[in-house]
């Protein structure tokens, strides 16, 4: 008895110790719990932050390789057509025209877009000379065929071109849309102040040295750009594509568009190219650099006549398609003015 009233306390003494570090562990792992708790949630907007970042980085791989395929069906492609369409798609496909501005938060989102806007331009400038003649005199023919200088000729035309995903991820951030176009304008615009010491390097976006370090190649891109777009326009809207016989007769003789099978739309369509070609004429003016359209295009438009066009159309009173010529009739007028 005496052993087991020995034993007893010993063992309720035991219990006892046992229970107490088992609570005193218990509540430690609550605090522990509670811990962790706020950390998880503290960390929760980083989380978010991350993923965003991985996802504009996933963006970036991707981007960059359908900019690789696309510029490889560019050179493949056989026809100015099919190459309008792949340099498009290599435009679209750059970072800053794709990436989501509204996924991350605690991020300057100005030099963000400065960050990827800069890295566009430094791979163009990289590219361009993949599809530029050899040497060092580039001529500007918009009206020879030849692989190289049609992929050109495309890569010029759709400078302007914007992703439809661009705007509204763009604008929801505070940001203002922007194409390859506005960003080769913008840097080449600069280049007195900076020569002249009115604005400094430190000032300058790094879309802005990019632009400036090639600033020979995006030049020549943008003049053959001014002659490049009254071709597409032209082949909108006339048979010049049938042959030799019929740009030698548009040459010499009047001629008529081709107004009756196009609807309001494909005469908008030509305007607006038109319209491009005006922009780019500005913009090099303002840089002092030669502007003028092909010399054989020009003559040929100016013997373009769209009175009987139009006397057809107030006939069957078609406003839309009367309003999309007159739109087209200025623009070709502006386009000839001396």
């Amino acid at each position: 008895m005496r052993l087991a009233t020995l034993v007893l306390p010993a063992l309720l003494l035991t219990g006892a110790c046992s229970v107490k570090e088992n609570m005193d562990s218990m509540h430690e792992k609550t605090i522990q719990m509670a811990d962790t708790t706020e950390e998880l949630q503290q960390s929760t907007a980083e989380t978010k932050d991350v993923l965003a970042w991985v996802s504009i980085v996933q963006k970036q791989g991707g981007g960059y390789e359908i900019r690789s395929k696309a510029f490889e069906r560019l050179q493949a492609a056989e026809t100015l057509n099919l190459k309008l369409k792949e340099a498009k798609s290599y435009y679209y496909a750059f970072d800053f025209q794709i990436a989501n501005y509204t996924e991350i938060s605690g991020v300057d989102l100005i030099e963000l877009r400065n960050e990827l806007t800069g890295l566009a331009v430094a791979e163009l400038g990289k590219a361009l000379p993949e599809v530029m003649p050899s040497g060092t005199r580039w001529k500007l023919d918009a009206t020879k065929s030849g692989n190289k200088n049609e992929s050109l000729m495309a890569l010029s035309a759709t400078l302007h071109e914007l992703n439809v995903l661009q705007g509204p991820q763009a604008e929801a951030a505070g940001l203002r849309p922007i194409s390859m176009f506005d960003l080769l304008a913008e840097g080449l615009l600069k280049k007195n102040s900076v020569n002249s010491g009115h604005l400094s390097a430190d000032m300058l976006t790094e879309a802005d040295k990019s632009v400036l370090r090639e600033e020979q190649i995006f030049t020549h891109l943008l003049q053959l750009r001014m002659r490049t777009l009254p071709v597409i326009a032209l082949g909108r809207v006339s048979n010049i594509q049938d042959g030799l016989l019929q740009k030698f007769g548009m040459l010499f003789f009047t001629w008529k568009p081709r107004f009756d099978d196009l609807n309001a739309e494909q005469i908008n369509y030509a305007a607006t190219i038109i319209e491009e070609a005006l922009k780019t004429r500005e913009l090099l003016t303002r840089l002092d650099v030669d502007s003028k359209i092909d010399s054989k295009v020009e003559r040929i438009l100016k013997k373009m006549k769209t009175a009987d066009m139009r006397e057809k159309l107030d006939d069957v009173i078609d406003a839309e398609k009367i309003s999309a010529l007159d739109r087209f009739d200025v623009a070709i007028d502006k386009l000839l003015a001396e």
